[in-house]
């Protein structure tokens, strides 16, 4: 009776000391990723979760400074060298730590067309944009972005469901293209990485998104008046694509405007 009092006494014991094993374990797993060299967390990393995990450890979100002309990518080395990145290095990164693990290197890079008076209570038309890691794996997609409702397995069927999935606030997603990496160095490259891809940007189409049918009556669009003002929200998940673009046609497209 008293062995069978002490084994009751001992297993929560050992229970404990196995879950501070496990975690002193995975605490010195993240202490080794935190110190590793960015090309080599490429053999370290496999799932999109460990990406997101080990990013958001060691890349700050910063948004791009406004420039005149084309964006600013970066590779992985850069981004974690410089220990900031925005929306789109976020995505190269994730796209870098998983490539050798079957997962596509693929940027979704997702845009709309917001309308607005700006403080002069002028009608302003603004592009914004936003890009993730395009996850594909047994013919469903998913995402894995800077933002962490951008981050969900491959569960969809298309690529539109997939946009129509990824938030933005106070309005929506309603156009998207698709950059492929292959023949660009994302995990050690130096420089500004999008020179390597502009043409390939610029000759990709954009591809509209359907969503159900949204009017706006007469009488709300006169209620709305001159008291509307651009809309509050992420600095990196709005944010304006390159000047020299092409402006994308049609529909809401027509409008895109660059810095």
């Amino acid at each position: 009776m008293d062995a069978l009092r002490s084994s009751i006494l001992i297993l929560p014991v050992l229970g404990l000391i196995v879950s501070l094993a496990g975690g002193c374990a995975e605490h010195e797993r993240l202490h080794v990723l935190l110190d590793c060299e960015p090309a080599d967390l490429v053999g370290q990393i496999s799932t999109p979760a460990e990406a997101a995990e080990i990013i958001d450890m060691r890349v700050q979100r910063k948004p791009d400074p406004p420039v005149e002309k084309a964006d600013d990518w970066q590779s992985l080395t850069t981004s974690m060298r410089l220990e900031h990145g925005d929306c789109d290095d976020w995505a190269i990164a994730s796209a870098a730590l998983l490539a050798d693990d079957g997962w596509p290197a693929r940027l979704l890079i997702v845009g709309t067309v917001r309308v607005f008076f700006d403080t002069q209570k002028q009608l302003t038309r603004r592009g914004y944009c936003h890009a993730v890691h395009l996850l594909e794996r047994d013919g469903l997609y998913g995402a894995n972005g800077v933002n962490r409702c951008d981050r969900f397995e491959p569960q969809f069927q298309t690529i539109d469901e997939v946009v129509r999935r990824l938030p933005l606030i106070q309005d929506r997603w309603d156009f998207y293209k698709i950059i492929p990496l292959d023949g660009v160095d994302i995990v050690s490259g130096q420089g500004n990485l999008f020179s390597q891809v502009a043409e390939r940007y610029k000759a990709t189409q954009w591809i509209d998104i359907k969503y159900p049918s949204r009017k706006l009556s007469t009488s709300v669009a006169g209620e709305i008046g001159e008291n509307v003002q651009p809309p509050a929200g992420d600095p990196d998940a709005a944010r304006e694509p390159p000047a020299d673009q092409t402006p994308p046609e049609p529909d809401r497209r027509k409008q895109w405007t660059g810095r």
